[in-house]
């Protein structure tokens, strides 16, 4: 068992140049559950729902606006 980092790293790569092994890149986890990707999904819309919501509501920070105008797309958005 090795404690120190850099010494296991340096067994890890000494023992692969030496044996000639190959790793496989690394690729990104996802799930194959296909309720996980319905409910990302929703998620996003609803932070989208709510940051349309309070940009209506408060303005753009920084500006001040008499009204933002809002185009027919993020109204049936807003609904």
């Amino acid at each position: 068992k090795v404690l120190d980092v850099e010494t296991a790293l340096n067994l890890f790569k000494y023992s692969t140049d030496i044996t000639g092994a190959e790793w496989p890149d690394l690729k990104a986890i996802t799930s194959p559950c296909p309720t996980l990707n319905v409910i990302s999904a929703v998620t996003k819309g609803m932070v989208q729902r709510e940051e349309l919501k309070r940009m209506r509501e408060l303005g753009r920070p920084g500006i001040v606006l008499e009204r933002p105008k809002i185009s027919k797309r993020k109204k049936a958005v807003m609904v």
